[in-house]
């Protein structure tokens, strides 16, 4: 009795051992033998890095509230960040300006 398991291809039919790995192909034509885990795996991996540069993580289990709540201190907390950015590159501006009219 053979231990090796198999998948059905969706796009061509072949019968292609299964490594149990997300992104495995078929032999034959190539084609991912599971499409929609591959693109729930990537869901998954774009929703991760997104939420990576967020000061307070928003959950899928947070109340509504408590998910408006982080969004707008994660938008307070960025907004803030930029502001000080621009306040020193215009100060930095001004002072090289000053810079080449003192020349």
């Amino acid at each position: 009795m053979s231990l090796v398991s198999e998948i059905k291809c969706p796009k061509c039919g072949a019968w292609s051992p299964s490594t149990g790995e997300v992104d495995a192909k078929c032999v034959k034509c190539g084609a991912y033998l599971e499409p929609e885990r591959v693109a729930h795996e990537e869901e998954v991996k774009l929703a991760e890095s997104q939420r990576t540069g967020y000061y307070m993580v928003i959950s899928e289990n947070d109340e509504q509230l408590t998910q408006i709540y982080k969004i707008f201190v994660n938008a307070v907390r960025w907004s803030a960040y930029y502001s000080v950015m621009l306040f020193f590159l215009f100060i930095a501006a001004i002072i090289f300006i000053i810079g080449l009219i003192a020349l």
